[in-house]
């Protein structure tokens, strides 16, 4: 995982999201909330949903999540199919924070 690699050590895969766009902006939800607002339906897709890990602490992880601004579209429309990532895009941020 790419925020591992960048902070040397292991983090907690437990995951609360903060989801922009969707009707949404910086909430803070668990996943099946998060795939309940990303979810269109199946043939509906959002074109590019950004994910980077924000802040680690010891009992959670919190990862960022954009949808862009694009027009949904068909799953073959999506940012990158060709190398199988779909409409998800890894970021990396600057900076990971420590939660106390």
């Amino acid at each position: 995982m790419d925020a591992e690699k960048k902070l040397g050590r292991k983090i907690s895969y437990n995951f609360r999201f903060v989801l922009y766009g969707a009707n949404c902006s910086g909430e803070v939800m668990e996943i099946k909330d998060c795939i309940d607002k990303l979810y269109l339906g199946e043939d509906r897709f959002y074109r590019i949903i950004d994910l980077s890990v924000i802040e680690v602490g010891t009992t959670y992880s919190k990862v960022f999540v954009r949808v862009s601004g694009h027009t949904p579209s068909r799953f073959v429309e999506t940012w990158n199919i060709p190398s199988g990532n779909g409409p998800f895009r890894r970021l990396i941020a600057e900076e990971i924070l420590t939660a106390k």
